[in-house]
């Protein structure tokens, strides 16, 4: 037998359902109305099952009764032997009542025992959806939630798998499931490499010759292509960076400059050269907080963020004079980040903003690889042409730079 929502079916006399029986209804709510009945003056006979097909902006809740879904005015025996229904976080139980000469059958709301928010992004491996799915189980346990996060509930109750129930969570969570801190680490190494080879460059290391005057000014346009592969659930990313990097230079003095570098130059030959050096690079990343707009109860209130690193390494570099105006440069190196660990972030819902969760993103390798290629040109006593393309590239991820520089005396 199929009822339809806020149906009522009218049995005069007797009513049996076999074990091969089911009887469907439809729920919205546990109020009077809010769900199908089925009234019997006689009396009711109970076996097989019966099915509940939940309705979309439906204010069910675990806790909450369908009183009366089967009403004996003669008698009740047997009970429904099982429950299905559309919901993958609810559940339903059957209690049968008898009272005096009559009996009906209630359907009590319950937390699905196969199926929960948290159990879902388990069993399909979303550990970054952790965070949030536990805020939706203590939301669905305590079935008071109301507005417009009470319609959030609702849709996830709506839900039939584990798959769709980990999907939503994954929609609600932060962007980039907190790795916006990382692709701006890997836009900024770009940078470093570049400003690494102007440095090199003021002591013929990058060019193969000596530095024309003690001013310059310079200006390297660079583009930047960084691919990272998912990674125990969270998902990875694609981030293009173009831009420009100007900067002027010039010495103390005759005899003084300054900073810090280990380096040696070994002689190949009149026109080689190997220099290995030893590299520490330390990075801080701040990102402020900010709240979303536009998505009710599930705009996030997002805590500030801030990562480090600190990459100790050692690179070699190899030039060779090809002719006196142009010299082929290529490096190769490794490093280790001291400082990495897991990116994450703290959000809370609008809806609930006491209930703050954490979203785990990916954990990078420790160990990093690098390289690169380059070849610079002397126009002429003024003017170097040059260009490079570097990759850095870790466990799932790479990052590719091209640069193109232009160096001018003044």
């Amino acid at each position: 037998m199929d009822l339809g929502l806020k149906d009522t079916g009218y049995v005069v006399g007797n009513f049996t359902q076999t074990g091969t029986g089911v009887l469907r209804i439809a729920a919205q709510s546990s109020l009077t109305g809010g769900y199908s009945q089925l009234a019997v003056d006689g009396v009711v006979s109970l076996a097989g099952s019966a099915d509940v097909d939940v309705k979309t902006a439906n204010t069910l809740a675990v806790g909450q009764k369908l009183v009366g879904v089967v009403m004996a005015g003669g008698g009740l025996s047997g009970n429904f032997s099982k429950v299905t229904d559309n919901s993958a976080l609810f559940d339903f139980r059957s209690l049968a009542i008898n009272s005096g000469e009559g009996g009906r059958i209630d359907l009590e709301i319950v937390k699905s025992q196969s199926t929960s928010a948290s159990q879902a992004a388990i069993s399909n491996g979303n550990s970054p959806a952790l965070g949030a799915a536990r805020v939706f189980d203590r939301l669905i346990a305590g079935g008071n939630a109301g507005g417009d996060m009470g319609t959030v509930i609702t849709a996830l109750g709506q839900l039939g798998s584990e798959r769709e129930v980990s999907n939503a969570v994954s929609q609600t969570l932060p962007l980039l499931t907190a790795g916006a801190s990382q692709a701006t680490s890997g836009a900024l190494h770009g940078t470093n490499r570049v400003v690494q080879a102007r440095q090199e460059g003021q002591h013929g290391r990058s060019s193969g010759d000596e530095f024309f005057t003690d001013r310059r000014v310079w200006a390297r346009p660079l583009g930047s292509w960084a691919d990272q592969a998912d990674s125990n659930g969270a998902s990875g990313y694609t981030a293009r960076t173009y831009g420009m990097v100007v900067g002027a230079d010039t010495g103390l003095n005759e005899s003084s400059r300054l900073g810090v570098a280990v380096a040696h130059t070994l002689a190949l030959g009149e026109r080689t050269s190997f220099t290995p050096s030893l590299r520490a690079d330390y990075a801080v990343i701040r990102d402020q907080g900010y709240r979303e707009t536009g998505a009710d109860a599930l705009n996030l209130n997002v805590d500030s963020n801030r990562a480090e690193e600190l990459i100790v390494g050692v690179d070699g570099k190899l030039s060779q004079i090809l002719n006196e105006r142009t010299t082929l440069v290529a490096n190769i190196g490794a490093g280790y980040d001291f400082l990495g660990k897991q990116s994450s972030i703290v959000a809370a819902f609008a809806g609930t903003p006491s209930a703050a969760f954490t979203t785990k993103g990916i954990e990078p390798s420790k160990w990093l690889g690098r390289g690169g290629l380059g070849l610079v040109n002397r126009v002429n006593d003024t003017l170097e042409l040059s260009a490079r393309y570097d990759i850095e590239f870790r466990e799932g991820f790479t990052n590719q730079t091209a640069s193109v520089k232009a160096r001018w005396m003044f």
